[in-house]
């Protein structure tokens, strides 16, 4: 009997240490807006029609690269892959203006969100980073509070 309690509170002082230092510390680097931006939420709403997670990538000269993986909760792909389709066509990530992506249900951007966002800043990448929310038809932007 005396295990049994000891992996209760070894469980609980877990779950405790998530919620009190884990998650406060990564939210410190990123968080959720709603977007008042009307012309990226007009020009890209109507375009999440299928009911898996799609991203756009919109260049300085309104060429639009659309990914997905036909997954309905993640669109997988390899950087190297998606700089060479750039580089394809003279383009690297400095001349992407905005990246658009869809979540089905959440409303709110993913820790692997914010990674991959992180990822295209550090390869040039230095414009908005939205995510429409098909459950509420909200746009959302994500934010850096601190450098990392």
């Amino acid at each position: 009997m005396r295990i049994k309690s000891i992996r209760s509170v070894c469980l609980l002082c877990c779950i405790l240490f998530i919620l009190l230092i884990a998650i406060p510390v990564a939210s410190r680097y990123h968080q959720t807006h709603e977007s008042n931006d009307k012309l990226a939420y007009y020009a890209f709403k109507d375009m999440f029609t299928e009911p898996v997670e799609v991203m756009y990538f919109l260049m300085y000269d309104m060429k639009l690269y659309k990914i997905t993986s036909n997954e309905e909760h993640r669109v997988s792909f390899n950087l190297r892959d998606l700089k060479k389709l750039f580089g394809n066509d003279g383009y690297d990530f400095t001349d992407v203006i905005l990246i658009i992506h869809n979540h089905q249900m959440v409303r709110y951007f993913s820790f692997q969100d914010a990674d991959v966002y992180r990822r295209f800043m550090e390869e040039g990448f230095t414009g908005n980073f939205y995510m429409y929310n098909e459950l509420n038809r909200k746009l959302y932007i994500l934010r850096w509070h601190d450098k990392w």
